[in-house]
């Protein structure tokens, strides 16, 4: 379960567990996790969300 904090944003899991309702969580449903597995921890990602549009053109390839 701890190497779950090492995942960046565009990380990649799969998570197996039991799915319960739990009218405190958000949505609604908890998961009780009993296995995660690592595909990719992901990297670093490069935009904060106070970038100008030309920043953001340059740094990703959404754009083309």
């Amino acid at each position: 379960m701890k190497d779950a904090t090492k995942f960046q944003i565009e990380g990649s899991l799969e998570v197996k567990g039991i799915l319960r309702k739990d009218e405190r969580a958000p949505g609604g449903y908890e998961i009780e996790v009993k296995e995660i597995k690592v595909y990719d921890y992901g990297k670093p990602f490069p935009l904060k969300g106070d970038e100008d549009d030309r920043y953001n053109t340059k740094c990703t390839d959404i754009y083309g």
